[in-house]
């Protein structure tokens, strides 16, 4: 049971329910022609890392997301750097319960057989035999609200600055990711995790509200053909989120992926 995690059996489930076709990734077929960026270019980054580093805290509390023809709800909130809570309901109740404090990550599904509420520490993380799609930190990297890793390799274009950054992937592979800066918007618009030239995971922000953050991301774990589009109605920034949010629900059974 090591190699369950966040999604999988859960998109599984969906993929066998939904026959609309995959949408295409938009942003990273527009990079070409890339040279070393200029200093204005740096200073961008520094730009969005400092507003970034303004927001403490998100309450997400409205979120619609579709999976092809199904809909589901969710509300989600984050705290810096690691704290985020994530519940995902259908007309039957709750669906899912995705976590993470400062120490480990969890996740519940009412669809999981066996049942129960799978987690794991932080320190464990390399031993689960995960999948790199499924980083714990993924989904809050999605958001664009991130601090960006200045001491890797950057490129640039006339519309795009390319951060690409050398990873450990959680299978103890080297993976890379890829970010993409919107030079007019001076926004992050496109994360994108590959396995040589192959694309495992991405997420693209297809609209933002009036503060510049998402309103819309498109998230597609290609090896699976599945896509998620997650339309994001309301939200408030830095705004005391209960500690309570923090905490490892309880559950009659609980299953250690680290062991």
């Amino acid at each position: 049971m090591k190699t369950i995690f966040f999604f999988l059996i859960f998109l599984i489930t969906l993929l066998i329910l939904c026959d609309s076709p995959t949408p295409e990734v938009i942003f990273l077929h527009e990079i070409s022609n890339l040279s070393i960026p200029q200093s204005t270019e740096i200073d961008l980054i520094s730009k969005i890392n400092k507003k970034n580093s303004l927001i403490q805290t998100i309450n997400f509390n409205d979120i619609q997301i579709k999976i092809g023809r199904i809909s589901l709800k969710a509300n989600m909130v984050y705290e810096r750097d690691r704290n985020f809570r994530m519940i995902v309901s259908s007309i039957f109740g709750n669906e899912m319960d995705i976590g993470s404090n400062h120490d480990l990550f969890w996740f519940w599904s009412r669809r999981m057989k066996p049942p129960g509420l799978y987690y794991a520490a932080y320190t464990d993380l390399y031993n689960c035999q995960l999948k790199d799609a499924f980083h714990p930190l993924w989904i809050i990297e999605s958001l664009g609200i991130g601090k960006i890793n200045q001491n890797v390799d950057i490129k640039s274009n006339s519309k795009y600055i390319v951060i690409i950054e050398k990873r450990r992937g959680i299978s103890n592979t080297t993976v890379t990711k890829i970010t993409l800066i919107d030079k007019k918007l001076e926004a992050i618009v496109g994360h994108y995790l590959l396995n040589d030239d192959e694309v495992i995971i991405s997420a693209e922000i297809r609209e933002f509200n009036k503060y510049l953050l998402p309103s819309k991301i498109i998230t597609i774990w290609h090896q699976e053909n599945v896509a998620l589009e997650w339309t994001i109605k309301k939200m408030s920034i830095n705004n005391k989120i209960d500690t309570h949010n923090w905490q490892m629900p309880y559950c009659k059974k609980t299953i250690n992926m680290g062991n």
